[in-house]
């Protein structure tokens, strides 16, 4: 993590919160481990922005959806462009 970005986020520790549960969420879905993201999401749940609740909170919803979506390498890339 670069010097500058390290500082700004050790002065509030809601924000470094939420950003390590982004970099792990990123990770998860980039190794497709589906059993370490939903542990994640139930650790880190209290400590992090209001905003994070929500994306959170959405994820929980889908959460049968974002499974799908890990374990399975079908999409809608063709549909849609890519």
């Amino acid at each position: 993590m670069p010097y500058t970005l390290h500082y700004l986020i050790d002065l509030d520790s809601e924000l470094k919160a939420s950003y390590e549960l982004y970099q792990y969420v990123q990770h998860c879905i980039k190794t497709k481990d589906f059993e370490l993201l939903k542990k994640t999401l139930e650790n880190k749940q209290n400590i992090v922005s209001s905003y994070m609740k929500i994306a959170i909170k959405t994820i929980n919803k889908y959460i049968n959806y974002v499974e799908n979506t890990l374990k399975y390498d079908y999409n809608n890339g063709i549909l849609e462009g890519d």
